[in-house]
């Protein structure tokens, strides 16, 4: 009876434990309420949240006060191996389903779009790593760390080593003019065990280092981005699924280097606001002038006077 207790324990757990948490977003965008998020919805909800058309997820905890004013960009950040992290003026939700690939989706509405999406993988990275933004390089890391052991201790130190790619793409997305549309980034604490020394100190590392990610976001998309942080206690991507699934997109772009599924451009937002509030401004105001001749007296009307007697014996 106690094993069949604890099997639905742990379903329940491996369900329930994953988090979706919003660190920022402009004042146009707002996350409230308590429900909980399809993992299966999470591209849609994105996408939304940069204007773009979706087929709704169904999910109420999302709500456009200006629908006029999307966010410019959505920086998410994927940490495999830990229930939660514990965020500073946050709002998280429980994430429940098994759908593993809502980044891929998500990156591939913004692509065709005509927008950059960038994936930046830092899990077991070494001395630099090459993206669409250029080569990221490891940052140098000042950090005193009391229970981890990065000399004696390979898992430690890859940790620590994502930590500094971290600090390297901050710097290489500093100098970069054409700043992403999309940006994933993932980081992995599931080579430390939940019950070792050093597993506390690094979620701690991995909570400042992100906060520190969406502070200078926020900075360099001037408060108009979205940053979110996704949670799974699971293994979350096999590399090889990842390297296969960018192969079959380059076979794709090859099979369709014109990309004729693209409906709109990056100007899409603003030639819409241009032309909807221009052609609003002209109905009102032939409105308006419609009124103002309608309620013309005869006599003071220059049609009246021009088309009278008196104005033909001028002319």
């Amino acid at each position: 009876m106690k094993s069949y207790i604890l099997v639905i324990l742990s379903v329940i757990c491996a369900v329930h434990c994953n988090e979706f948490t919003v660190l920022s977003s402009p004042k146009s965008i707002e996350f409230k309420g308590s429900s909980e998020v399809q993992s299966s919805s999470l591209s849609e909800i994105l996408a939304a949240t940069l204007g773009y058309s979706v087929k709704g997820s169904g999910w109420t905890g999302l709500y456009m006060n200006d629908p006029f004013n999307t966010a410019k960009a959505v920086i998410t950040v994927v940490v495999e191996g830990t229930e939660s992290l514990d965020f500073k003026n946050s709002k998280s939700f429980n994430l429940v389903g098994d759908d593993t690939n809502f980044e891929g989706e998500f990156t591939r509405k913004v692509m065709d779009h005509s927008h950059l999406a960038v994936d930046v993988d830092l899990i077991g990275q070494l001395n630099k790593v090459e993206t669409a933004l250029g080569t990221i390089n490891a940052g140098k890391l000042n950090i005193d760390v009391q229970q981890m052991k990065p000399k004696s201790s390979k898992n430690d130190a890859d940790v620590l080593n994502q930590i500094s790619f971290v600090d390297g793409l901050i710097d290489t997305m500093n100098k970069r003019e054409d700043k992403p549309t999309a940006l994933i980034v993932r980081l992995s604490l599931r080579m430390l065990s939940s019950k070792s020394p050093s597993y506390s100190e690094a979620s701690k590392l991995i909570t400042s280092t992100i906060e520190k990610l969406n502070i200078e976001m926020q900075k360099l998309y001037k408060n108009e981005a979205v940053v979110t942080v996704v949670t799974v206690a699971a293994h979350h991507l096999s590399r090889s699924k990842r390297q296969t699934s960018s192969k079959q997109e380059e076979e794709l772009n090859k099979n369709n280097p014109h990309n004729f599924a693209e409906l709109t451009d990056k100007d899409y937002p603003v030639v819409f606001n241009i032309i909807f509030w221009f052609t609003i401004v002209l109905i009102f105001s032939l409105i308006a002038i419609s009124l103002a001749l309608s309620n013309v007296e005869d006599k003071d009307s220059i049609i009246y006077r021009m088309t009278g007697a008196r104005g033909k014996k001028d002319n």
